[in-house]
């Protein structure tokens, strides 16, 4: 599909910019990974309040179809669940599109099962397990006699790619697991079937991590078993310290990415770069970098 993407390219350029636009004026279409669309809305809301007349809009797709568009000159700016495969860097490279690119925040993959499902951790092998088809009931991991129901994200998703490099590696997802469009899709599936096993990016999963007020209402998030050493194990849950110091082990980062020479770009990226990683912290999610301190959610 990407050795296709020089032949369709526009060929006029990255026709967008107004004459007035600025760094902090004008108009910006932003297109968001919509695994990580609920961490970015604060931040589009932020950047407006502080600059008045900048206009920033988003739509949201697949990880794979979002960097597909900026290829294609048909967005400029891109927030995506995983840096540029080698294929998608040289398809810039051939249509001679010199990007900025850099991390601004972490994420985590959270399991997700029914709030009545006995289960609350599992190791990593068990998941690769689960998701293989190699485990296909919940009384095989310390549960009830129960089939598992595998919720998965579609094609070109951001945390399916990331799941099958680092958990399934060689193996392939079960066949029967169904794969869903969209989290709104998922959740909807989830109330008929109490033996599900779905996953989500911290921003949807983060009403069911709520130290103080958990809504489990839908579902509740799994702890990852992990080995510290030889004779010590510990669950570790995805709040917002554990991915930041990478305690909890499937965790990724999040990029921006835009055409150089765009100043509107430049200017929301400055923002992802600077004031945006506290209005991540602030927000409950892992930021790249730590401005200030980490909230301990953990209760002692």
């Amino acid at each position: 599909m990407l050795a296709a993407l020089s032949a369709v390219v526009i060929l006029t350029g990255c026709a967008y910019t107004s004459d007035d636009e600025t760094t902090t004026k004008g108009s910006l279409q932003v297109t968001i990974d919509q695994s990580v669309a609920p961490m970015i809305d604060p931040q589009l809301k932020e950047f407006m309040r502080i600059w008045q007349d900048a206009k920033i809009t988003n739509e949201t797709m697949l990880t794979r179809k979002a960097i597909e568009k900026l290829i294609n000159r048909e967005t400029r700016f891109v927030i995506v669940a995983r840096d540029f495969k080698p294929e998608e860097t040289e398809a810039l490279k051939k249509v001679e599109l010199e990007l900025e690119k850099k991390p601004i925040a972490v994420d985590a993959v959270c399991f997700l099962v029914h709030p009545e499902n006995p289960v609350k951790a599992l190791t990593p092998a068990q998941l690769r397990d689960i998701l293989s088809g190699k485990i296909t009931d919940w009384s095989s991991v310390g549960g009830k006699k129960q089939p598992i129901q595998l919720f998965i994200t579609s094609l070109n998703d951001g945390q399916r790619e990331y799941l099958q490099d680092s958990l399934l590696r060689a193996e392939s997802f079960a066949k029967s697991a169904y794969p869903c469009t969209s989290f709104a899709q998922m959740k909807s599936f989830m109330p008929k079937s109490q033996g599900f096993l779905g996953y989500a990016g911290t921003g949807y999963a983060r009403p069911a991590l709520d130290i103080r007020q958990p809504d489990t209402t839908a579902f509740k998030v799994l702890s990852i078993i992990v080995a510290r050493d030889s004779s010590r194990v510990e669950s570790v849950e995805p709040h917002q310290e554990q991915v930041y110091l990478g305690e909890y082990p499937l965790t990724y980062r999040i990029y921006f990415a835009y055409p150089l020479r765009q100043k509107l770009p430049l200017g929301f990226a400055s923002f992802l770069a600077r004031e945006g990683q506290g209005v991540f912290q602030k927000n409950g999610f892992a930021p790249y970098k730590q401005p200030v301190r980490i909230v301990n959610f953990r209760e002692d």
